[in-house]
C-alpha cells in the first residue's frame, strides 16, 4: 500500500499548494483558512490486515490577521526535527550512527568541521600547522620490531624487506641495519569548553576518551591506528605523536572528544558504553543538553546554560525535539503539515526527490541537495587472478578498450534517470568540485562514435555482423559480466543503462547481481576482492584527501606470499603503474596544503583519469528538507551531518 499512502501525500502537496497560494492573496476581507493536519488511521482492505495509511483532515477554520505588524508567538523557540531512526546509544565510542552523529551536533561541541573539502576550528582554537609550530616533523630512530608505517600505507612491524620512506623522504628496503624515519608531533589547544555541569573541559577530558577508544590494551591498538602516543600537555592542550613514516595527512581524525572523566572515571571500563550516563543522558559540552528520551517516540533537549557561546547569543533556539521517524512518507507529511521543521537525510527516501521539488515550488518547504562523499564507480579487471584470467579474453590491458568504453557511456543520462539530474559526473575518485581536481585533467566525455573509432583501432572489429565485436586473437564476441551488489535500487539501474548503452559500441554485457556478503567477501573466495571478475559496480569514499591509495600497485589484492596488501588489498582492478605509485607515496608524504602536497596529488588523478583503470560514475546525492521558517540550515557535501550549526539554525517568525 506504499503506493496509497504516496498518493495521499500527493494530495495533501496540492491542498497545501491551494492554500498558500489562498495565503499569497488574500481578499480585501478576512477569509478562513482551513489548517491541515496530517494523522494515521486505520484503513481495512481486502485481503488481508488492517494498514496504517497517511490521511488529511481538517481542524477548526480560523481567520487570518489582517495586521502585518501583529506580535509574533513569544513562547518557547523550539525546533523540531524527525530523524529516520532512533539512536541506539549516544556514547561516543559505540560505533557510527548518522542518526547519533545527528544528536551529537546538539550535545557536543564539534571540535572541527569538514566544510567543502577543508576543515575550520571549532572546539578547537585553531588548526595545527607546520608554519605556527604547533605541528611539526622530528627524526626518529627505529629498528627491527618497531611499528611503523610503510610506503605504501600500512602499519607493520620493521622487519627485513618492509619498504619505507626514510627522514629525507627517500624509498628504502629495511636490510637489518637502523633508520631515521619521520614522525609528526602535533599540538591541539582547546577552546574554553565547559560541560553542562559546570565543570571545565580539559585535555585529560580528550586524553580519558582516547583511553575509553583504544580499550585496556591501549597502548597496542593505538599503534595500530598510527598513534605512537597522546598526552595531555595542560588543561587545554593534547599532544598526538604519530608512528614514524611521514606526515599522517589524515593527523585531525586522531583527534577524539572529550569525554568527562570526573563523570565517567569511576565506572569500570567494561560497563562505560552501556551506562547511561554515557549511552542516555550524557553531560553536554555543546549548545544543548539532553533532558528526556521516550524510547521509541522523541528525545528532548533544552539549552546548556553553560554552553561557552552564550555571551555571544548562541545558540539562537531555546530547544529541540528529535522525534523518531522512520517511515519516510511520514517524515515527509510531518514537513508538510508542520509537525517536523526539518527532516534529515536518513528519514527520507532519495525517490521522493520530485514531490521535494514540486512542493518547494509551492513555497511548502525548502529541499536541500549535496553531492555526497560516496561515489559509484565501474572497475576494469585490468589484471584478473591467473585463475580467473585464463579463461577469458585479455579484454582490458590495451588502455584505447577502457577509454573507448568509458566514452561509450552516458554518465549524464544515468544521473538524470536515477537521481534525477543531481549530482555530477565524476572523471576521477575525487569531484570536479575538489580543490585539488587539476584543471588539464583528461576526460572522456560521452562520444559513441568517438568509442567506436577507438575500438576500430584496437582491432575490435564485428567481422559476422550480429552487432556484437569479436576478439582479434581468439575470435570470441566482446561478451562480458558487470557484477554488482542485490538489494538496492540504484545499482541495478545504472547497470541496465550500462548494459543498453554498451550495444551502441558492439559490447554484450551480461547483468549480474550477488548479496553484499558475497561481493565484498575477501579473496580469494570473494570475486572481487579475489579479482575474478570483468567489470564490477560499487562505491568508494571520497574524503578531503583524495584517495590515490586505492589504486596503487602495493595494494592489489593476492596471496600474502606475494603481494604485498594480500587479500586485504583494496586496488581490486589489478591496474598497476609506477608513476602513480610515486606521485602517491610522495602526496602521503607531505603536509596538506604544501605546494607537493597540491602537486603530487593532481599528478596521480592525471595518470588515473588518463589509464581509467575504472569509469567513475556519479556521486551519491543526499537531500534534507526542512520548513520555510527554518533558517541557516546547510546540507554540505563532505560535513557528515546537516544539524553541523545547530547553534546558529533559527526559526523566522517565531
Amino acid at each position: 500500500m506504499q503506493w496509497y499512502s504516496r498518493f495521499l501525500i500527493w494530495v495533501l502537496v496540492v491542498l497545501a499548494g491551494v492554500l498558500v497560494g489562498c495565503r499569497h492573496n488574500p481578499p480585501p476581507t478576512p477569509i478562513e483558512i482551513t489548517r491541515l493536519v496530517v494523522e494515521n488511521v486505520p484503513v481495512t482492505a481486502t485481503p488481508g490486515p488492517p494498514l496504517e495509511v497517511t490521511t488529511i483532515a481538517t481542524t477548526t477554520p480560523v481567520a487570518p490577521s489582517t495586521d502585518a505588524t501583529a506580535a509574533q508567538p513569544t513562547g518557547p523557540r523550539t525546533l523540531t526535527i524527525c530523524l529516520g531512526q532512533e539512536p541506539v546509544s549516544l556514547y561516543p565510542h559505540a560505533g557510527f550512527s548518522l542518526s547519533a552523529t545527528h544528536v551529537w551536533q546538539a550535545i557536543y561541541e564539534n571540535l572541527y568541521t569538514n566544510l567543502d573539502f577543508g576543515y575550520q576550528a571549532v572546539g578547537l582554537a585553531k588548526l595545527p600547522s607546520l608554519e605556527d609550530g604547533d605541528a611539526r616533523l622530528q627524526a626518529v630512530a627505529v629498528d627491527a620490531g618497531d611499528m611503523v608505517v610503510d610506503v605504501h600505507g600500512f602499519v607493520v612491524r620493521l622487519g627485513a624487506g618492509v619498504t619505507v620512506n626514510d627522514g629525507d623522504g627517500g624509498v628504502v628496503t629495511y636490510a637489518g641495519t637502523p633508520l631515521t624515519m619521520s614522525q609528526l608531533v602535533v599540538d591541539f589547544t582547546l577552546r574554553p569548553l565547559i560541560w553542562s555541569d559546570g565543570v571545565p573541559v580539559t585535555a585529560d577530558d580528550v586524553r580519558f576518551s582516547f583511553e575509553l577508544k583504544y580499550g585496556p590494551n591501549v597502548d597496542l591498538n593505538a599503534a595500530e591506528a598510527r598513534i605512537a602516543a597522546y598526552e595531555a600537555l595542560d588543561a587545554h592542550t593534547i599532544r598526538y605523536t604519530s608512528l614514524p613514516g611521514g606526515a599522517d595527512a589524515d593527523f585531525l581524525a586522531r583527534l577524539v572528544p572529550p569525554l568527562p572523566r570526573h563523570q565517567l572515571g569511576d565506572i569500570p571500563f567494561a560497563q562505560v558504553a552501556e551506562s547511561e550516563a554515557a549511552a542516555r543522558l550524557p553531560l553536554a559540552n555543546g549548545p544543548f543538553m539532553l533532558t528526556e528520551w521516550l524510547p521509541g517516540d522523541h528525545m528532548t533537549l533544552v539549552r546548556n546554560p553553560n554552553y561557552y557561546r552564550a555571551d555571544e547569543g548562541l545558540p539562537r533556539l531555546d530547544g529541540l525535539t528529535f522525534l523518531f521517524t522512520p517511515n519516510a512518507e511520514d517524515a515527509l507529511a510531518r514537513v508538510l503539515a508542520g509537525t517536523c521543521d526539518v527532516a534529515t537525510q536518513e528519514s527520507l527516501n532519495f525517490a521522493d526527490t520530485p514531490l521535494f521539488l514540486q512542493s518547494e515550488a509551492q513555497g511548502l518547504l525548502r529541499a536541500y541537495f549535496a553531492e555526497g562523499p560516496v561515489f559509484e564507480h565501474i572497475d576494469f579487471g585490468v589484471v584478473s587472478a591467473s585463475t580467473y584470467a585464463n579463461k577469458r579474453p585479455d579484454w582490458f590491458s590495451d588502455v584505447r578498450v577502457r577509454q573507448a568504453m568509458t566514452q561509450c557511456t552516458n554518465r549524464q543520462q544515468i544521473i538524470d534517470e536515477t537521481q534525477y539530474g543531481k549530482g555530477e559526473v565524476m572523471n576521477a575518485y575525487v569531484s570536479a568540485r575538489h580543490p585539488l581536481y587539476p584543471a588539464d585533467l583528461a576526460v572522456w566525455p560521452f562520444d559513441v562514435n568517438a568509442g567506436n573509432a577507438l575500438l576500430d583501432e584496437v582491432g575490435y572489429l564485428d567481422g559476422d555482423g550480429d552487432g556484437v565485436r569479436e576478439d582479434p586473437q581468439t575470435g570470441e564476441p566482446f561478451q562480458i559480466t558487470l557484477l554488482t551488489t542485490a538489494g538496492g535500487e540504484l545499482r541495478p539501474q545504472i547497470g541496465g543503462l550500462f548494459q543498453e548503452q554498451m550495444r551502441a559500441c558492439g559490447i554484450d554485457v551480461l547483468l549480474k547481481t550477488v548479496p553484499a556478503g558475497e561481493f565484498f567477501a575477501d579473496g580469494p573466495v570473494g570475486p572481487v576482492f579475489g579479482r575474478q571478475f570483468d567489470l564490477a559496480l560499487f562505491s568508494w569514499l571520497t574524503p578531503v584527501r583524495p584517495p590515490c591509495n586505492l589504486y596503487l600497485s602495493g595494494a592489489v589484492p593476492g596471496p600474502p606470499a606475494t603481494f604485498a596488501a594480500g587479500w586485504a588489498g583494496l586496488n581490486v582492478t589489478g591496474w598497476s603503474d609506477t608513476a602513480f605509485d610515486a606521485a602517491c607515496a610522495a602526496a602521503a608524504a607531505a603536509w596538506p596544503g604544501t605546494p607537493e602536497y597540491v602537486a603530487q596529488h593532481q599528478e596521480a588523478l592525471r595518470i588515473f583519469a588518463g589509464n581509467v583503470p575504472a569509469i567513475p560514475i556519479l556521486t551519491r546525492v543526499k537531500v534534507t528538507i526542512a520548513r520555510p521558517t527554518v533558517q541557516n540550515l546547510v546540507l554540505d557535501t563532505t560535513q557528515q551531518s546537516e544539524l553541523w550549526n545547530l547553534y546558529a539554525i533559527d526559526l523566522d517568525g517565531n
